[in-house]
């Protein structure tokens, strides 16, 4: 049975604490409080002495203070990827996110606790603490509503069992909706063409749109002999534009043309709409362009 234990800074050595009695050996544990060094490796020592008189001392392989509390060495990113952070999701069901490996003292980090919050003042739990070894987090079969912005909280835990303040993400909002439809102008003027003479290549413009839930990322145009169709020429990505000058296309002459434009939000819902006008006459001469236009009048004025 263990009579007594002793504390030393090598095996073999009780320099810490001297061997002291700890009663007539029927403890399994014991608490001693001590002035011990951060960084240092300590050693425990405990002596059993049986009724004959005869000891023995056996020693711990060692323990190494570290009373270091970790911290965060970067944001805490919303999102799936590693070193990207998104504002908006589509998901109704899952968040994710991830952080570069938080520092701590000689004896590293144990584990990682993460959970999902409101990103309000209380912080509302959404779905409370996970433990995770990695440095990602992804929260599953969550209720979340359209528009609700949820943060990640995240904590990490040494191997000295010294817990870290909280780290939060800046949040991620669910956004379920497509934007709002805007107007497109055949040519690039404020007044919509009808006509044009080239047959190689169109102009349009556009606004208007707008998102109610993140933003318009960006805007692609097509054209098509059907509305809302772009068979003619399928949607070209152009990025944050309202005007597209000069898309080269081979147009059939007197034929009718749609430019269809589709704005696309922050997770890639979009909306299509078709130009004010929808008929573009291509490859017309001066003297055509004017006849018709007088015939037209006229068939409106008879009728």
């Amino acid at each position: 049975a263990v009579n007594s234990v002793c504390v030393g800074l090598s095996s073999g050595q009780c320099d810490a604490l001297p061997m002291a009695s700890i009663g007539d050996g029927t403890l399994s544990s014991y608490t001693v409080t001590l002035n011990l060094q951060g960084g240092r490796q300590y050693f425990v020592g405990l002596q059993a002495l049986n009724r004959a008189g005869g000891k023995t001392t056996v020693w711990s392989n060692g323990v190494i203070v570290d009373p270091t509390v970790p911290k965060a060495t970067g944001p805490i990113r919303d999102g799936p990827r590693a070193n990207q952070d998104i504002d908006f999701q589509g998901s109704l069901s899952t968040i994710n996110a991830t952080w570069s490996a938080f520092s701590a003292g000689v004896s590293g980090i144990r584990y990682y606790l993460a959970a999902v919050g409101n990103c309000q003042p209380d912080n509302v739990a959404v779905k409370g603490w996970t433990i995770t070894a990695s440095t990602s987090f992804s929260a599953k079969d969550l209720l979340l509503a359209s528009a609700q912005t949820s943060c990640v909280l995240v904590k990490a835990v040494s191997n000295a069992m010294v817990e870290s303040a909280g780290a939060y993400s800046n949040g991620v909002k669910v956004v379920t909706k497509a934007p709002n439809p805007g107007y497109v102008r055949n040519g690039l003027t404020y007044y919509d063409v009808s006509f044009q003479a080239s047959s190689t290549k169109f102009s349009a413009n556009w606004g208007g749109f707008s998102d109610d839930e993140s933003y318009i990322a960006s805007y692609s145009i097509g054209l098509g002999t059907t509305a809302g169709v772009d068979n003619k020429l399928s949607f070209v990505a152009l990025g944050n534009i309202t005007q597209a000058v000069d898309i080269a296309c081979t147009l059939q002459p007197s034929t009718r043309y749609y430019v269809v434009v589709k704005a696309i939000n922050a997770v890639g819902l979009s909306v299509i709409v078709l130009s004010l006008i929808p008929h573009l006459r291509a490859h017309e001469t001066g003297r055509k362009l004017v006849c018709r236009l007088l015939l037209e009048k006229k068939k409106r004025t008879t009728n």
